[in-house]
């Protein structure tokens, strides 16, 4: 005989297996129905793009450069987590690929689409909920792929947990729009634009001080600090109070969702704003009092 609390026990285990079927097969319809599959090629084929582009880069420098010669290319950087400098420019080189490849196209979906966009939406000045359109997917896959690639490279080389959690936060920000959204290309793109706007300044700058060229480290300086203060710490916030304004007026989950992960990015990127000034400041006053100690 089966007792009243096996019988429940059992049912109540079929009712969780049919709702995860039930959502799992929501999930799988609404991926299909998305182009899901799309996505995922387009991200594959363009994170081997970008992973081709970095391994031939890398060794194009080995011939160009050779260890021989170049020894001190292939000796490891402590504060890059041991990668070799070869390694660390290489795939700079490949980020500023990107940055501006991305840059350029987020600019121009926003563009073609200025005239909806412009129209905004109840209290927010742009329309965030234009429809994923081919343009916007495509844009989005592009760094999707991009982004996968240098987690990779992230990982094996260079295991920094904050570029880690800045990879895997877009990720899983921008995913979810590519393949069981409608729509959030434009906050996507919009971001973008304020984003790599900076970064071939901040490349430059990095790379200025890894390779210990101290006098473009100090002509980059003070006009990297003011462009990334003026993106990530006035025009990116003003956006995203906008972006704020218009999903609160036309609330949708995944919208939500993404301005959330959106908004721990800002304030990630306002705490290192902070540092960046304070390290800015500390360098100028060092140099005043001794140039050759800077």
């Amino acid at each position: 005989e089966i007792s009243p609390s096996h019988d429940d026990g059992s049912v109540r285990r079929q009712r969780r297996k049919n709702v995860g079927m039930s959502l799992l097969a929501t999930v799988q319809s609404t991926f299909l129905e998305h182009d899901g599959l799309g996505t995922v090629r387009s991200m594959a084929a363009w994170c081997g793009a970008y992973g081709v582009l970095h391994q031939g880069l890398y060794y194009a420098s080995r011939l160009c450069f050779p260890r021989s010669a170049y020894p001190a290319l292939d000796e490891a950087q402590p504060k890059y987590w041991n990668a070799t400098l070869r390694r660390i420019s290489t795939a700079r080189v490949v980020a500023l690929t990107h940055a501006v490849a991305s840059w350029g196209w987020s600019i121009r979906v926003l563009s073609g689409a200025w005239a909806s966009l412009k129209l905004g939406a109840g209290p927010a000045l742009l329309a965030y909920g234009l429809p994923n359109d081919a343009a916007g997917l495509a844009f989005m896959r592009h760094s999707l792929g991009y982004f996968i690639q240098e987690l990779a490279h992230v990982l094996y080389h260079e295991p920094d947990p904050i570029f880690i959690a800045h990879h895997l936060l877009y990720l899983f920000a921008v995913f979810p729009l590519s393949v069981v959204s409608d729509s959030g290309w434009a906050m996507v793109a919009l971001a973008t634009v304020f984003a790599e706007a900076t970064n071939p300044l901040q490349l430059s700058w990095e790379m200025s001080k890894a390779y210990n060229n101290d006098s473009l480290y100090h002509k980059l300086s003070a006009p990297f600090t003011a462009a990334f203060a003026l993106c990530r710490g006035v025009l990116m916030p003003l956006a995203m109070v906008d972006i704020f304004r218009y999903v609160t007026h036309h609330p949708k989950p995944i919208l939500t969702y993404t301005y959330v992960l959106m908004t721990f990015g800002i304030v990630a990127g306002l705490a290192w704003l902070a540092l960046l000034i304070k390290g800015f400041v500390k360098y100028r006053r060092k140099r005043r009092l001794d140039p050759k100690a800077a």
